[in-house]
C-alpha cells in the first residue's frame, strides 16, 4: 500500500500529464475507491451506475465530475435503508489504505424527476488528506 506522500506525488504525475488538477485528480479517485468497495458488497447488483463518472468514461464530456449517479433496483427508497446500504459499502475493507464515513443524507425534490432521489455525502480520508465525496440521484 501506497504512502500519502508518494500518492501526492503519483497524483501531481497524472493531473500534468493529464492537462488537469490535483483536486481533480483526487476526486476521481476518491470516486473510484468508493465503486471498489461497491463492486466488493452485496450490493453491486442493486446500483445501476450511470451519469457523468460513467460517460467520462467513455467520452471527454469536458467538465468535472464530482459525484456518482446511480438508479437503485430491489432496495426500498427510504432514508434509514439508504443509509445503513451506504454505510455498509463504505465500510468495505478493500486494503487501500482509504476510509469513507457517513456524513449526509438529503432528499432531492426536483420538479423533473418522477422518483425520490437522494444526494448521499461520504467524508473520505487517506493519510491526512481529506474531502467529501457525493452519490446523488435516484438511489
Amino acid at each position: 500500500m501506497m504512502n500519502e506522500a508518494a500518492l501526492k506525488e503519483r497524483l501531481k504525475i497524472i493531473a500534468s500529464g493529464k492537462g488537469t488538477t490535483l483536486h481533480q485528480v483526487w476526486k476521481q479517485l476518491l470516486l473510484e475507491r468508493f465503486l471498489a468497495r461497491l463492486s466488493n458488497s452485496s450490493y453491486q447488483d442493486n446500483f445501476i451506475f450511470k451519469g457523468g463518472l460513467l460517460l467520462a468514461k467513455y467520452i471527454t464530456i469536458n467538465r468535472e465530475t464530482v459525484d456518482i449517479d446511480f438508479l437503485m433496483r430491489k432496495i426500498k427508497s427510504e432514508k434509514q435503508q439508504i443509509e445503513k446500504i451506504i454505510t455498509e459499502i463504505a465500510s468495505n475493507n478493500v486494503e487501500d489504505g482509504f476510509i469513507f464515513t457517513w456524513f449526509s443524507l438529503e432528499e432531492l425534490n426536483q420538479p423533473h424527476m418522477d422518483y425520490t432521489g437522494f444526494r448521499v455525502t461520504l467524508n473520505s480520508q487517506f493519510g491526512n488528506m481529506q474531502d467529501k465525496i457525493h452519490q446523488g440521484n435516484r438511489i
